[in-house]
Parts: structure tokens; sequence; C-alpha cells
């Protein structure tokens, strides 16, 4: 058996959820091939819709954003803006017409003057997605660092330190909790949100079941099981790390696992269920604002140059850095930064006061929207596209959600013939930035991805014999020092860590007060949307809806399709609502509400935030509900 965390209410002691996990690599494409615990073709339908956003013919091109202004485009919601189809030139803004214009990659000789210009390196952040590749990644630290800064605020910085729902986005992971219940696993789910998948699991591989309706039982209860099961793995996710307790909460499941020996033992441990393909290899290969001293000290024998050893800011300090004017340039690699912050009010207008946004990016989004003064889209080939430099076809490779690394290459034509890779990009920024005092060889690493990753495996020794066992089907496992019982301890044992108590909640309470926590729908992947709907929880063609309980309806004298403002319960004075919501009645703790991601980021104050990880509390948002102005019109 084993355990994890889906969705938290944002109670006052966060609960967990446990569920049964069976090892398994995935790639971005969701087909497995290889190794002998997986099928050699096993759909994903999240997988699916993944592909064929990144393969659609539709296209954003120079003509789109001459028919449109950005204020315009402003007013478009998320979904019809990802809809327009694959960006294919860069594109930068100009402000008399308040379009984006083609630049053609002269852009980089705009991102160096602009970066150069910069008194103090530390005025520029340097964001980064999961969906950047181990190699990109690594290029792209390697050019911050020489640039003279460890400002890298990470997406893992919102999430992970974070996961994902596994019972309604994570397909592939229950296909195998539903085999691993055929064998007569427990499964265990906390979680306060009823999720069908995690009751009840219809696998698409199966055509009895799929023919049949029928399905197989996952969940069962609980400390019995546990105390029972010979191995147990402990999955958590968001529930779990998006909360002011949230490296608490990861800690006491941690002590869990040791109380029954279920860490360093086969077929056990503990395990955070990642959303994004690269989400931890970002942070393996060097994107850390904390770097430790011998990654640096490597970092000066492999290149030359003495890397920074300030600690540089993290997705919330940076934030609070824009607000108090002190960021002047922003630069993201991937991802919809924009849209997935908290405190949309102060955040956004902060990143609209720089003096340079640049996002690479595969499609429009809200964060181009969101711009400085100068502001430039560059936009890169996808995973599913075949990537050629000058030494030939390249691969990527990335790190799963179980420390696998394996090599990713594409098949499909880039959706555009002035599209560049995030490697060439990368190279590209560095060198006009850097000019003649760069000691790396960036054109080199551009021309053969096989050169950067043996620069990988001179930093991390982990990385030991990289481009040979990425050639291996199935590619290769990272060492584990838990699983390994090695422990990095004055006493060479685990120890146990203390939880210090829930103590007072962040924000005050009284009869009219819930706890919102943010969630994601089925047809959703972090701020992509795929459609307006979600099936798994019967709401079609909009987003725009809070879920609660029929107590805490009737308590208030509402009715399921009732419509009312969400009003943060602020401490700092700060007005923050998200208007007109639909009430749905559906099957939640008392005291707790539900609304979808990224719509209410708005609700989560910047304050709120765990004092150990800092990720944003986006499991446990004090709100009240007031019946919307035009209800009561």
């Amino acid at each position: 058996m084993s355990f994890g965390t889906q969705v938290n209410s944002g109670l006052k002691c966060a609960s967990a959820c446990s569920i049964r996990a069976e090892h398994s690599t995935k790639d971005n494409s969701c087909i497995q091939t290889g190794t002998k615990h997986t099928s050699s073709f096993e759909f994903c339908e999240n997988g699916g819709k993944a592909i064929a956003w990144e393969a659609t013919s539709k296209r954003c091109t120079p003509e789109f954003f001459a028919e449109h202004t950005v204020t315009e485009l402003a007013s478009w919601n998320d979904y019809d803006l990802e809809m327009v189809g694959r960006l294919t030139h860069p594109m930068a803004y100009d402000a008399a017409s308040d379009r984006y214009l083609p630049v053609e990659w002269s852009a980089f000789d705009m991102i160096g003057r602009e970066l150069g210009a910069l008194p103090d390196p530390n005025m520029a952040e340097f964001y980064t997605s999961g969906r950047t590749s181990n190699e990109a990644a690594f290029l792209y630290q390697l050019f911050v660092r020489e640039y003279g800064t460890n400002n890298f605020p990470d997406c893992s910085n919102m999430c992970h330190e974070a996961g994902q729902n596994p019972g309604t986005n994570s397909p592939r992971m229950m296909t195998s909790l539903r085999n691993a219940a055929r064998r007569g696993a427990s499964i265990i789910s906390f979680n306060p949100f009823r999720e069908r998948a995690l009751e009840r699991f219809q696998a698409p591989q199966s055509p009895v079941e799929m023919i049949t309706l029928s399905s197989t039982t996952i969940s069962s209860k609980l400390a019995g099981a546990y105390r029972k099961a010979e191995r147990a793995i402990l999955v958590y996710g968001m529930g779990i790390t998006q909360h002011w307790r949230g490296a608490n909460n990861v800690q006491q499941i941690a002590n869990l696992a040791l109380l029954r020996g279920n860490v360093g033992r086969e077929g056990a441990g503990v395990c955070p269920v990642r959303g994004h393909s690269n989400v931890q290899g970002d942070r393996t290969v060097g994107i850390t604002e904390v770097p430790k001293a011998d990654l640096l000290e490597r970092l000066e024998q492999r290149f030359g140059f003495k890397p920074p050893a300030a600690p540089g800011h993290n997705v919330v300090t940076a934030l609070e850095a824009m607000i108090r004017g002190e960021v002047k340039a922003f630069f993201a690699m991937g991802g919809n930064f924009a849209a997935a912050i908290p405190d949309w009010q102060a955040t956004q207008a902060a990143l609209g006061k720089l003096d340079l946004t640049v996002h690479v990016s595969t499609k429009l989004n809200r964060s181009h929207l969101i711009h400085g003064r100068a502001a430039l889209i560059l936009p890169c080939i996808g995973r599913t596209e075949i990537d050629i430099q000058e030494s030939g076809p390249q691969s990527i490779t990335v790190e799963d959600s179980m420390s696998m690394v394996h090599a990713s290459g594409g098949r499909n034509t880039p959706a555009s013939e002035h599209l560049l890779s995030e490697v060439a990009i990368i190279a590209g920024v560095a060198k006009a930035t850097l000019g003649e005092r760069t000691v790396v060889d960036w054109d080199g690493f551009g021309a053969d991805y096989d050169r950067i990753r043996d620069a990988i495996e001179a930093v991390f020794p982990i990385f030991q014999g990289y481009n040979a066992r990425i050639r291996v089907p199935g590619g290769f496992h990272l060492t584990s020092t838990a699983r390994e019982r090695i422990w990095a301890t004055p006493s060479g044992k685990a120890n146990f860590l203390v939880f210090p108590g829930c103590g007072e909640d962040p924000a005050q309470s009284d009869d009219d007060f819930l706890w919102l926590t943010t969630i994601r729908s089925h047809d959703q992947y972090n701020t992509t949307l795929y459609s307006m709907s979600d099936r798994y929880r019967g709401v079609f063609g909009q987003r725009d809806v809070v879920f609660l309980n029929e107590y805490e309806l009737k308590k208030r004298g509402l009715a399921d399709g009732d419509r009312v403002d969400l009003v943060t319960a602020s401490t700092d004075g700060a007005e923050r609502i998200a208007r007109n919501f639909r009430v749905v009645v559906y099957s939640f703790p008392t005291g707790c509400c539900a609304a979808y991601y990224p719509e209410t980021n708005p609700l989560v104050p910047l304050y709120a935030r765990d004092p150990l990880s800092f990720t944003p509390s986006f499991k446990g948002v004090p709100i009240r509900l007031v019946r919307s102005a035009a209800a009561r019109e």
C-alpha cells in the first residue's frame, strides 16, 4: 500500500491524502516504452490534450497581432487567448500602436542592451517553468550566474514545493493505482473534495471496463491498513504544500513513513506527485535561488568564472521586490507567470511597471499582456517538434516524478521556420548580454546538446555517464540518499522533526468565515485550459463557480445557482474580491469552499504563505461570501 495527498481544504490542521502508487516513467507524450513495468503504449487523456494543444494547426502570426491591440486582447479570457494557436515570430511591444510587432531575432540585442544597462544584476529576475528541459535549464542557470545573480524564481515555488491532484489530473497514475488495487493493494485517500476517480476508476486501457461501464474500486480506509502494510508509499500533492503550514505537513508525512520503516525499503517511500514533466529536473541541474557552496565551486572549476554566492529571490520575494520597485527586468522560460501568481491587484501592477519583460513561449497567454515598458515574446519549438542543430537532430532530457531521467525527441515539423529551440534562445541571449566577457562556449553548446550533458555531468556527479545512459530505453534513475539510507545529519541517522503545533489561524474567523481552496478542473493543465468545462464535477461551459455543501448554503440563505462575490478576510487592509461566482452544491467539508485556479488567485494575499518554503497558501484562503450586486438588484 502507499499514501499521498490531494486537494486540501485549508482546515486548521491540514489533512493528508494517502494513495497507492507504483513506479512509472512518464514523458511529455504519454507514451511509455522500454521499461518492464509499463505497457508498450498507454493512453493518457490529458497527455493527449497536451500533444494536440502543442501540435495544433492554428497559428498566432504577426497578422493576428496587427488586427488586435494588447488592450483588446487583455479583455479576452485565458482559454480564447491560448486557442489562437502557436506563436510563429519573435514579437516586440510597440507602445505607440499598443500592438506587438515582428522583430526577428534582433530581439537578442535588445535584451542584451536592457540587461547590460542595469546597475545591479540583482535588479533582474529569471523565472523557470517546468517545461524547460535539463539542457536548457542548465544553460539558463549558467548564463544567469555568469551575469551575476541567483534570482531564480521557479514554478515549484508556487506548487512543488507542491504537487497535484492525482485523482483528477493524473490518469496515468490512476491506471497504476487500478492495477495495484486489482492485485489486492490497499489504497487510502484523504481528500475533502469527493473525487470519483479515487473512489472508482474506469481505465481507458481496459476494453472490458470501457464497454461494460464497470470500474475498479480504488480507496479503502485507514490506520489499520497502514499498520498492517509491509510496504507503503506516502504520496502527497498540492493540498499538503500550498498551505501556510506546508513544510510542516511534509515533515510529518516523512515522520509517519519513518515510524513504520517505510523509507529506504523497496516498494516504500515518500513521493511528491509533480505536475509538470521537468519541475524537478530544473532544480537538479542548478535552478535554485539558494545555491550550495559545492555547486558554485564546481561551476567555477568547470567554467572559470566565480558565480555569485548571495541568496537570490524565489517567486514571493521576487514579487515583493517588484512591488518595492527594486526589480526592473523579468525573463521567463515558459509558463504563464502573471496568471499563476497570487494577489493580482498588487503583483500584476508591479509587473506592468518593469522596464523589460521577456517570455519564451509556444502560445499566447495572459503574461504577454501584463508587460513592461519594453516587452518581447520569443517563440520556441515544442517538445513534439524536431530540433535540428549544427550536429544534426537533437534530443533533450527531463526528470520525471520518480527521478527517472530519459531522453525526448520530437517528430513533428516546427510550427514555423522562425522558431528557435530553448537552448538556442538562451545561448543567443547570453552572448548578446555578456559579450566579450563571457568564458562559456555558447555556440558549441548550441550546436550539440551532448556537450551540454557532458558539462552537466562534470558539475553534478549524479549524472555520471549521462550521454550513454539516456541512450538506454527508459533512461536511468538518479541516486536517492534516502533510498540508500544515507542521512546527512550529525548522527548519521534519520531524525524525527517535531511539529510546532497549528498555532493561530492566519486570519480571525467568525461564523460567516470559510476556508477557500483553489482547484483545477478536469480539462486543465496548470494554467492551460483545454475547455471551459469540468465533466468530473458536472460543470459545463463556465469556470466562475464556487463549490460548497448544502449546510453552508442553507446557513447563508443561498441556493444552487445563486451568484455571490468572494471576499478575502485580509489582514493588511487591502480589498480582494472575485465577483459574480455561481454557487454549486458539492460534497465538501463544512466551513470550506472551493473555486477554480487561476481565476481566484487575486484572492490569495502575497503575505499568506508558508514561512519555510514561501509557497503561497492557495489551499487555505480565508474568505466570506456576499451576494453579488447583480443578484441583489
